[in-house]
């Protein structure tokens, strides 16, 4: 997710589907015989998706306002125009790791919350937004990119 996708203008069958989900398994598979990952290093590194809604928790369809308005590079638009993702970049798991982790991580939240709130809406982290209904879910509210 994040990175910009040209539209195709048609809808793939389940079959064209199944096609693309085996080619990326199949490339993911010769990555892992090719020893594409480094097994050797602990590392720890995450993503987080977010949801912008309004004071009663319902989607706002701004992430390309806030986007906009953060110009951060670890924050990218998600699926839906009321997501965003924050991606939090893998390190060594030594040291303090976790404590700055979780200190990056408060500041990007603080940072899209106070952008999220010049536009009246608020920040979530919740698996599935449960206030979202089947309008919340068309394709007119796919995020731009």
């Amino acid at each position: 997710m994040g990175q910009p996708v040209q539209p195709s203008g048609h809808v793939p069958t389940d079959r064209a589907v199944r096609r693309r989900l085996d080619r990326s398994i199949a490339a993911l598979e010769h990555m892992v015989a090719a020893g594409a990952f480094d097994t050797s290093a602990d590392t720890c590194g995450f993503e987080v998706e977010l949801d912008l809604v309004d004071p009663l928790g319902r989607p706002r369809l701004i992430n390309a306002a806030v986007l906009a308005a953060l110009h951060r590079h670890d924050v990218q638009a998600e699926l839906a125009s009321f997501n965003l993702e924050v991606n939090v970049p893998a390190r060594p798991t030594h040291g303090g790791v976790l404590r700055r982790l979780d200190d990056e991580l408060a500041a990007t939240l603080d940072a899209v919350t106070a952008v999220a709130q010049q536009w009246g809406a608020r920040v979530v982290s919740i698996g599935t937004l449960p206030t979202l209904q089947a309008a919340d879910l068309t394709a007119s509210h796919i995020s731009a990119n």
